[in-house]
């Protein structure tokens, strides 16, 4: 079990890659990248503003934006299987329980390779000819 908005996503990423591997049309995937996902929105704002930190542009092309979320959607769906459950049987509130104060740790070793992966990502797409 996972937060609802996991899953939607996953089905949308799913849809394009199939319209994507009948028609070879890359244009197809304007709708996910530009649609903020649920709940990370604010995430991927606040990547674009640490890359600017890290001294690049705060800019993505489509297919680095396409990686960096789906990145951080396998990492939330990594997460959330193992803690979503938990938290319902506990009757908690999972979204809060799993990313409000007080979080599991497990929170930290699933967001530190996330993270390895997204500056990866913003090097990658900066190093673009």
């Amino acid at each position: 079990m996972t937060h609802s908005d996991v899953l939607l996503a996953l089905d949308k990423l799913r849809g394009h890659r199939n319209d994507i591997a009948h028609t070879w049309d890359q244009d197809k995937l304007a709708d996910f990248m530009e649609t903020p996902l649920p709940h990370m929105d604010e995430l991927e704002s606040a990547l674009l503003h640490r890359d600017i930190r890290w001294g690049g542009e705060g800019d993505l092309s489509a297919d680095a934006s396409l990686r960096l979320r789906t990145v951080w959607l396998l990492s939330r769906l990594f997460y959330e299987t193992r803690f979503y459950t938990l938290a319902k049987m506990a009757q908690l509130r999972p979204f809060k329980a799993l990313y409000g104060d007080g979080h599991p740790r497990a929170l930290r070793n699933v967001s530190e390779p996330a993270m390895e992966f997204t500056r990866l990502i913003f090097e990658r797409d900066q190093n673009r000819p």
